[in-house]
């Protein structure tokens, strides 16, 4: 996990760097272009306003220069720059600047390095003004003249410089504290899945108590939730995989032992002539017993097996419900019992048609175990569900049964294996549905089976 902490980090170390550089370089595009236009503005003013102060004053160095003192003694303070001016006459002499060692008065600007107004930031090229950048702007002077405000560009990126250097100190100051947040986050993130990985472990062998809970608002916890279920069922499974395999060798103990005692006596010549024979029918009777408990196991543990195949087909539950009652009328004839169906024409049903009727035959089988005189079976429809009801005339449940009954094992006063009604609820899920016992207000037990109807019937 040391590994993902600090990718975390490092990828947030590396986010916030590009962050901070992208704002710097904004920062400093964004300051370029602003200081060009904010100095061309202020410029632009301080030239109009001096040209209107000169307007209509012969362009005179003796007749000029008390205005400009006045007029400078008066002008707003320098912002971030330094600018100068130029007055020139109506031929282009230099009358007056405060840049004299540049522009000496009376002499005339070469064409090719007259000022004039830069060209917008955008531009590809800009200007230049012996050999330096200019940001300028002029105004003319009624009657003729002209005054030309302008500042160095290196002024300018004094400036930018000034303000990159601010933005780099409070680089300097960003990076360890997001070092330090890229840590806590990477530890915040990491520690949740760190236990998680302690707990797998713990599962690993098959340690499935003391369930942890993380609370962090986020997919983790959503993570962990469904990791604590999954433990859950996991735990669930392997205390029914063990208490399975308890009660199977228990329920294959008995017969196995019995087979046993007899196969001895008579070899040993402990049972002889009827006593002999009875002991055969005794073992035949077990070994009969025994094939049947081990056919139910293998076919449940079928059925609860993950990605057991069912062959669904269109069926009709009315019909395989008559022909599991058919099938067994002997057997509820024997036992002095009426086996019912009461069931309209067709039922039509999605399903696998041997597990159907195994589901069937079981629940009848367990019914007339139990049953003083009748069996009846109910076949009903309802929007969007099919289903199936089992009563008998018999006792009924008891209350502390009703939760247990599809339990693997669990047999009542008169139960064979204990794996049919198991058998019927893995198929009854199987199919999508659900199964439910309780008793009768008529008296007696009821087992109901509802199954998905299908659409459009």
């Amino acid at each position: 996990m040391r590994g993902l902490a600090l990718k975390i980090a490092a990828g947030y170390l590396i986010f916030t760097f590009l962050i901070s550089a992208a704002l710097g370089l904004s920062f400093y595009v964004v300051a370029k272009n602003y200081l060009v236009v904010q100095a061309r503005a202020a410029l632009r003013q301080d030239a109009q306003s001096l040209a209107q102060v000169l307007s209509g004053l012969p362009l005179e160095r003796e007749a000029i220069e008390p205005v400009l003192f006045r007029w400078l003694a008066t002008r707003p303070a320098e912002r971030f720059f330094r600018s100068y001016y130029v007055v020139l006459d109506a031929g282009g002499r230099v009358v007056a600047t405060n840049l004299e060692e540049r522009f000496p008065p009376g002499s005339i600007l070469p064409e090719g390095e007259s000022p004039r107004e830069a060209r917008p930031p955008r531009a590809k090229a800009r200007k230049t003004f012996l050999e330096h950048e200019f940001v300028l702007a002029t105004a003319p002077i009624f009657p003729g003249g002209k005054v030309i405000m302008f500042s160095r560009q290196i002024a300018l990126q004094a400036v930018r410089r000034d303000f990159l250097l601010v933005l780099f100190e409070s680089l300097a100051w960003t990076v360890p504290l997001a070092l330090l947040a890229a840590w806590l986050l990477a530890r915040h993130i990491a520690r949740p899945l760190v236990l998680l990985r302690e707990r797998i472990h713990r599962v690993a062998r098959r340690e499935f108590d003391d369930p942890q809970e993380v609370h962090t608002g986020d997919e983790i916890e959503d993570l962990w939730r469904d990791f604590n279920l999954m433990v859950q069922r996991l735990a669930e499974y392997d205390r029914a995989q063990r208490l399975f395999l308890q009660n199977a060798s228990h329920e294959l103990k008995a017969p196995l032992m019995n087979i046993q005692g007899y196969a001895e006596g008579i070899r040993d010549g402990v049972f002889k002539g009827e006593e002999a024979a009875a002991g055969l029918e005794v073992i035949a009777g077990e070994c009969q017993r025994l094939k049947k408990l081990v056919e139910e196991i293998i076919y449940l543990s079928r059925m609860e097996t993950p990605g057991e195949a069912f062959h669904f087909e269109d069926l009709d539950l009315a019909a395989l419900v008559r022909q599991a009652a058919e099938t067994l009328q002997p057997l509820a004839r024997e036992r002095g019992v009426s086996l019912e169906v009461h069931a309209p024409p067709r039922v039509p049903v999605r399903g696998d048609r041997e597990k159907l009727l195994r589901l069937v035959m079981n629940l009848a089988e367990n019914a007339l175990r139990y049953a003083k005189s009748r069996v009846q079976f109910e076949v009903g429809v309802h929007p969007g569900a099919v289903s199936l009801v089992c009563r008998d005339d018999g006792e009924g449940f008891l209350p502390q049964e009703i939760p247990r009954i599809f339990e693997r094992f669990y047999k009542g006063p008169r139960g064979s294996t204990g794996l049919g009604l198991a058998i019927v609820r893995a198929v009854a899920e199987g199919h999508g549905g659900s199964v439910e016992a309780r008793n009768s207000p008529q008296g007696g037990a009821e087992l109901e089976v509802c199954l998905p109807r299908p659409e459009g019937r």
